[in-house]
């Protein structure tokens, strides 16, 4: 989620995030989240304001680099779910720890190499960030997840 900088300060944010919230709720979704960088106060005032709780570990985001997106992709293969995401910003592949039952079947996406390829690690883990960094990955940012579980 983001709010164009012209924008900023008339509570859209909240509002959207509120309503974002609110949709998951009517849906049956057991928790919301987002991903915030940790030098974006803006966005963590906003979710603090709305009800969602910083999760502890400190993650770092790695883009594989052109060119590397398969190699990354048979590295994380197993253990890890495969989502397709479509954002304004890009389109790729996101790989995260296996937290949910089904993951995509890489064979029906395009070519690996026309997608980006992301994912999260633990900041501490730096056997983790080297394989990263030696795949072909760059390192993004350090991130939190910021999680609104439901109440039913």
């Amino acid at each position: 989620m983001a709010v164009h900088p012209s924008f900023r300060g008339k509570g859209l944010g909240r509002r959207l995030l509120e309503a974002n919230t609110s949709v998951g709720l009517s849906r049956g979704a057991a928790l919301s989240r987002g991903l915030i960088r940790i030098d974006n106060k803006a966005s963590q005032i906003t979710f603090t304001r709305c009800s969602y709780e910083k999760d502890d570990p400190l993650l770092s985001l790695y883009v594989a680099l052109p060119g590397r997106q398969r190699d990354v992709l048979r590295r994380f293969r197993k253990g890890w779910q495969q989502t397709q995401v479509v954002t304004f910003n890009y389109s790729g592949i996101w790989l995260e720890e296996a937290i949910y039952t089904k993951s995509i079947d890489l064979s029906e996406l395009p070519e690996p190499d026309e997608m980006s390829v992301g994912f999260l690690l633990p900041s501490k883990n730096e056997s983790l960030a080297r394989t990263a960094l030696d795949l072909g990955c760059a390192e993004l940012g350090q991130f939190h997840w910021w999680q609104h579980k439901y109440v039913v």
